[in-house]
């Protein structure tokens, strides 16, 4: 190729050399945590990442249990989001009132003070982490069926 060649391309090459790094990642545990000790790998089907878990169990105290409900609405169609947003003066005498879509979810919460650092054969617990597990149970979804005039 020439300089005068239209159909010729100018490239920049950079050359990249790659190498294998071994790379990895350590953790302490407790010694009480050995007995019970399972592992599990696999792979996170989200991302494409191996996931390497390790599982066991610590002495945990429970502090309490509490249950939350809380309740939500929304206009029930897009009909009655336009209703209420637009038609705000003509709603209160010519048209029915706004449909409602109700939920409510109910949550519980545990609470619990682990030792994470305590072993079986001494009596000494270590310092405490508190935690909380939360759970949800299914939301329940209902609509208004009346029509107001």
């Amino acid at each position: 190729m020439t300089d005068t060649d239209p159909y010729a391309l100018a490239f920049d090459v950079k050359e990249t050399v790659l190498r294998r790094l071994q790379i990895g990642q350590r953790q302490v545990f407790s010694p009480s945590m050995v007995q019970g000790l399972d592992f599990d790998v696999f792979v996170d089907m989200l991302y494409g990442n191996l996931v390497a878990a390790l599982y066991s169990y610590v002495l945990a105290e429970h502090l309490a249990d509490a249950t939350h409900t809380f309740y939500f609405s929304w206009p029930a169609s897009a009909l009655q989001r336009f209703k209420l947003r637009h038609l705000w003066l003509l709603r209160w005498h010519l048209l029915p009132k706004v449909k409602w879509a109700n939920a409510s979810s109910t949550v519980d919460v545990k609470s619990w003070a682990t030792f994470p650092q305590s072993t079986l054969a001494a009596p000494t617990l270590g310092p405490a982490v508190y935690m909380q597990q939360v759970s949800a149970q299914q939301t329940r979804i209902e609509v208004e069926k009346e029509r107001y005039k």
